[in-house]
Parts: C-alpha cells; sequence; structure tokens
C-alpha cells in the first residue's frame, strides 16, 4: 500500500478520481489530490507531500504554486503532461466581464475557461443582445485569427509537453479535433483525450491493462464552451490548409448552429447554455 499525491489541475484530479475508484480498490494505496494552484507550498501542503511516497505532477507552459523537483529524491515522481486545444476557441481564455463569484464556485460561472474576448468587447460596448448574436454568427474568425497557425502553435506546445513526460497526446489530439467533440472546453477534455491521459499515466505507474481499461466514464462535467461556427468553418472544414471534408456530424452541428438562433445565442453569448444568460449580457 503507497500514499500517492496527485499534483496539478483539475486533468490531474480526474487521473486521481480514476486512480481511486479503478485500482486502489485492489491495492490499498492511499490518494489524495492536491490542487498546487490553489494551495500554497507551505503548512497542509507541505505535510502532504512530506508524508508522500509516490508524487504525480504535471508538466505545463504556465508556472504552479507547487514545484515537486523540490521534494527530496527518495520519492517516486511521474509526470504527466497537461492537454489543451486552446486552437479551438481562439477567443478565449478571457473570464465574462459580468460574471460573479459564489462560495462554492469561486471563479464565477462564466470563467475564463468558458469566455470569449470577441464576445466579451460587444458585451462592454453596450451592443443589443440579437445584435451580438447576428455579429458573431457572421464572424470569419480567420480573418482575425490565422487559424492554421494557432493550431500549428498549440499542436506544438503539445508535441514539446509530451517529449518531456513521454506521453502522445499531441498526435491523438490532431488525429480527431476535425471528427469528434475531443474537448469541452480550452482544458477540459472529453472521453477519448482523458481516457488516453488517464491510461498512460496508468502504464507509467505500472497499472496492469486490466484494470485500467475499467475507466469509460467522462471525467469532467458536459458544461462546454461552444466552439464558434466561424472556427467550425475556417479551421475544421473550409479555410484552413490542413482541414479535410468534415464529418456528417459536423455538418450537421453547423446546419443547427447556424439556422437555430435562440439555441445558439444563449450558447456564444453565456459559453454555457443556461436560463442565466440574458441577464449577464447587461451592464
Amino acid at each position: 500500500m503507497a500514499k500517492i499525491v496527485f499534483v496539478g489541475n483539475c486533468q490531474i484530479q480526474s487521473i486521481c478520481n480514476a486512480y481511486k475508484s479503478f485500482v486502489s480498490p485492489w491495492t490499498g494505496d492511499d490518494c489524495t489530490f492536491l490542487d498546487a494552484y490553489t494551495f500554497a507550498p507551505e503548512g497542509a501542503a507541505a505535510e502532504m507531500l512530506r508524508a508522500a511516497e509516490i508524487l504525480v505532477g504535471q508538466v505545463a507552459d504556465f508556472k504552479s504554486n507547487i514545484d515537486i523537483d523540490l521534494v527530496p529524491q527518495h520519492v517516486v515522481k511521474y509526470r504527466v503532461p497537461v492537454v489543451s486545444a486552446g486552437f479551438l476557441w481562439p477567443f478565449g481564455g478571457q473570464p465574462h466581464p459580468n460574471t460573479f463569484s459564489t462560495p462554492y464556485m469561486p471563479l464565477g460561472p462564466y470563467s475564463a475557461e468558458f469566455g470569449d474576448s470577441y464576445l466579451n468587447r460587444m458585451i462592454k460596448r453596450g451592443i443589443d443582445f440579437e445584435e451580438i448574436l447576428e455579429k458573431y454568427l457572421q464572424l470569419d474568425a480567420n480573418k482575425l485569427v490565422n487559424l492554421d497557425r494557432l493550431l500549428e502553435l498549440n499542436l506544438e506546445k503539445q508535441r514539446s509537453r509530451d517529449s518531456v513526460t513521454g506521453f502522445s497526446t499531441a498526435n491523438i489530439i490532431e488525429k480527431h479535433f476535425r471528427d469528434e467533440h475531443i474537448f469541452l472546453t480550452p482544458y477540459h477534455p472529453n472521453l477519448r483525450v482523458a481516457r488516453s491521459l488517464i491510461q498512460q499515466t496508468f502504464d507509467a505507474m505500472g497499472v496492469g491493462r486490466q484494470r485500467r481499461s475499467r475507466n469509460t466514464v467522462r471525467p469532467f462535467t458536459r458544461a462546454y464552451s461552444a466552439i464558434s461556427v466561424s472556427t467550425m468553418r475556417g479551421l475544421i472544414i473550409g479555410t484552413a490548409t490542413t482541414a479535410r471534408e468534415p464529418s456528417a456530424s459536423l455538418n450537421m452541428s453547423l446546419a443547427i448552429c447556424a439556422s437555430n438562433g435562440t439555441s445558439h445565442s444563449k450558447r456564444v453569448c453565456g459559453s454555457r447554455a443556461r436560463s442565466s444568460t440574458r441577464p449577464l449580457l447587461r451592464n
């Protein structure tokens, strides 16, 4: 029985949860998740790290509060790459201007993970709700952002993280992003990528195939940030040089997004399709 601490963001937490569900019942291992971006490296976090026999950390392009390299050498360490598909949300990374914090949701319902800077600029200018929708549906994202280059840069960074950790995630993302909904938000992978990340982590840790193959549940909630029609057209279908003929399901999605103004307006103007979207658009 080993004491294992998983250190990182929500992606590492999902791996920790999978380990608790599919491995610990047979091994008796004690697993704990430590949020590397909330906890300070002293106090309770320091106690957890000192007591650990195994640490599972992340390789990311952004700095966390906790560096597992500072932990004594006798502790076994594994590293997992952060996975991202930010190229699908070229205007992502900025929270809604009217978002709000709650005790159970400190970052608010429309954090940077669900934000859109193009929409935010129009909201701040006080543009009418329906006009925002119309402008967004008419937007040609490829005229504002080089979608091909953005894809290249994202995959290049992913391959760099893969090479450091010995994982293979960039190839999966590149192969499937045109035909599958492989990410819910820029940093929340859907089942295919999440399961691969979990399985490769378990492989590195020496977990048997029989136990790791049990994972068939999506590790993240279904809350998602919609990919804009323009990005789908430009990057996935038409104008980007790396694109190919889309699947039937994507053609269907485009038709629905282009024609269904009411439901789609909730997605593009508030990210999550919730009844509380409209008030957030007001200043």
